[in-house]
């Protein structure tokens, strides 16, 4: 009796899920009509599966409020850790370069003059013009440390420019600053920033101070102390003892 009622019950098995079992293969013909009336079917059978999802959700409240949850604590912690793991070098360059003075790029001279600490830059400009392709486009600032002390101090140099290597290829030699000149030599270290070329590439550090004009330095509160009992506009002459060329003589602003 059982047997019979599960036969009438479940007469034909494929009439349920809807498919046609035929010894021979379905034409393609017969598939697209079939997706297209099954297409009515979608709309009712999202109404009744979101029916049923709510209808569950209120009966387990807690258990579903935990899956929930879970669920999106898990796709939230992977989301933030994959975007902490994509920026993370934008935030270690970030990091050093407010340590080390946001140097992206150094470049040193090389060949016989790799003792050489800087390079001058107008002698650059006029070898690689902007339009040749050999110039490279980088930080324009210099660190360069040494030491200081005043051109008034030195005797028998015409201008501070025989001290340093020039467009005539003249070399002063470690010995010679300290044939000429006779006042005390400052350890202190200087920076070179173009503020200008800061700006435009989009970097650099807003100082505090006024803005300096061209020709202009800021001196430390050492070689201020160093140079004090001094006037306004007094040259200062900037030296490397392990380096054969030697950068110019400023004019520099005590404050």
């Amino acid at each position: 009796m059982a047997q019979t009622m599960d036969r009438g019950a479940v007469s034909d098995p494929n009439s349920i899920l809807n498919v046609e079992l035929e010894a021979k293969s379905e034409s393609w013909m017969a598939f697209m009509r079939r997706i297209c009336a099954e297409r009515k079917r979608i709309f009712p059978m999202t109404a009744v599966f979101m029916k049923n999802a709510l209808m569950n959700a209120k009966a387990h409240k807690v258990s579903y409020c935990i899956s929930f949850f879970s669920v999106f604590l898990v796709v939230f912690l992977c989301v933030i850790l994959m975007s902490t793991i994509f920026n993370l070098p934008i935030v270690f360059l970030r990091l050093g370069e407010v340590h080390n003075g946001k140097n992206d790029l150094a470049i040193t001279t090389g060949g016989e003059l790799h003792s050489a600490s800087s390079l001058n830059y107008s002698i650059v400009e006029e070898i690689f013009p902007l339009t040749d392709p050999l110039r490279g486009y980088h930080s324009p600032r210099i660190r360069f440390g040494g030491y200081i002390l005043k051109y008034s101090t030195c005797s028998g140099i015409t201008k501070p420019q025989d001290l340093w290597y020039d467009k005539k290829k003249e070399l002063c030699l470690p010995t010679c600053v300290s044939e000429y000149c006779d006042g005390t030599e400052t350890p202190t270290v200087i920076f070179a920033i173009n503020e200008e070329r800061e700006t435009r590439m989009g970097f650099g550090i807003s100082w505090k101070g006024r803005k300096l004009k061209k020709g202009e330095v800021i001196l430390s509160i050492g070689v201020a102390v160093a140079a004090n009992n001094t006037r306004w506009g007094i040259q200062f002459c900037f030296l490397d003892r392990s380096a054969i060329l030697y950068m110019n003589c400023l004019k520099v602003i005590l404050h």
